[in-house]
């Protein structure tokens, strides 16, 4: 006899992974602006944007536009980073390593608005913490310590008007948090129109010496974690 036959597939529903608002491979420092000649993109160290043997008392930075403004309560940011060298020289070694701000200037000592990722090293002892400034006051989260020539998985957050989180991972997924990590921290409210992604500029002594890189940024605007 003659009939219809229904045949049923069982397999695996599809996922949705949602897509960065912005995103860089450092492959090419097309779009970037490189001030001075000692923090680069895809130069320094190929395929990375990295610090070279830059002095702590540096302003030395490479910027480029998000092609948006960022959210005033909610984003993520993601990047990989490993630090190879923190040399103290008369004071701590300190610089900004990946910063959220409002134009294109030095992150610390200028008046912009800024989100960043900072890292410190004193006594020998290297901590990664975040930092915010409204372009007048300062706030600043606990310290996360970390190896030197150790990969790193980063996420820095802004979870609301007024909080911040910080988040150091051993693996590529971010479901390992190393000893520390995360740090959430208050910050002001008045943080707002975030434009461009800020890699460079120290903060420490002169004869203070720091390499690190930073690979694979990603940043989701209006979300606190990514898909």
């Amino acid at each position: 006899a003659s009939g219809t036959t229904t045949c049923f597939i069982k397999g695996t529903p599809a996922t949705w992974t949602m897509e960065p608002t912005f995103a860089d491979d450092f492959t090419s420092n097309t779009g970037w602006t490189q001030t001075g000649t000692t923090v680069t993109v895809n130069s320094g160290i190929a395929g990375k944007a990295a610090y070279v043997s830059s002095s702590g008392a540096s302003t030395d930075r490479v910027s480029k536009g998000l092609g948006i403004t960022l959210s005033d309560s909610l984003w993520c940011a993601d990047f990989d980073f490993q630090a190879t060298t923190m040399t103290a020289g008369g004071d701590d070694a300190q610089g900004a390593v990946f910063s959220l701000c409002s134009t294109t200037g030095t992150p610390r000592s200028g008046t912009q608005d800024n989100i960043m990722m900072f890292i410190y090293n004193s006594g020998g002892t290297t901590s990664l913490l975040s930092y915010a400034r409204d372009g007048t006051s300062t706030s600043v989260s606990s310290g996360i310590i970390i190896s030197l020539s150790t990969q790193y998985y980063c996420r820095l957050q802004r979870t609301s008007a007024t909080g911040a989180r910080l988040s150091v991972f051993s693996d590529a997924d971010r479901t390992i948090p190393i000893s520390g990590s995360p740090v959430n921290y208050t910050i002001p409210s008045t943080i707002n129109t975030l434009t461009t992604l800020v890699i460079g500029s120290g903060a420490g002594a002169g004869s203070s010496t720091i390499s690190l890189d930073i690979d694979n940024a990603k940043i989701y605007d209006g979300v606190t974690t990514p898909n």
